[in-house]
């Protein structure tokens, strides 16, 4: 998409939505990351990448979901904002735990 397809293709998909409404779901997504990353890499250091990643991929799977199926702006932002903080553990936690598990001769 190019910038100026994106003004219309968002009017066309967030039909009776604010604008700041649809600013905020991008936004509660990075926020969400950011609250994560405070959290999970450490809980991953603790207690071992396994479980954090586990959990970050099961509650980003319900919440992806969940985002689907909401029809209410409100309980889209707050989705957004805990799938932003699943992908703290999905890539940051995640990619330390795969580099640890592959050989140093590769």
């Amino acid at each position: 998409m190019t910038l100026n397809v994106t003004p219309r293709a968002i009017e066309h998909f967030c039909l009776g939505a604010e604008p700041y409404v649809i600013r905020m779901v991008g936004s509660s997504a990075f926020a969400g990351w950011t609250v994560a990353c405070l959290i999970i890499p450490r809980l991953g250091d603790v207690y071992g990448r396994k479980w954090p990643v586990s959990i970050s991929l099961l509650v980003a799977t319900v919440a992806h979901i969940l985002i689907v199926l909401s029809d209410n702006w409100t309980w889209t932002v707050c989705l957004f904002f805990v799938f932003g903080g699943c992908c703290a553990g999905r890539y940051s936690t995640a990619f330390v735990y795969m580099s640890e598990m592959i050989p140093t001769e590769h």
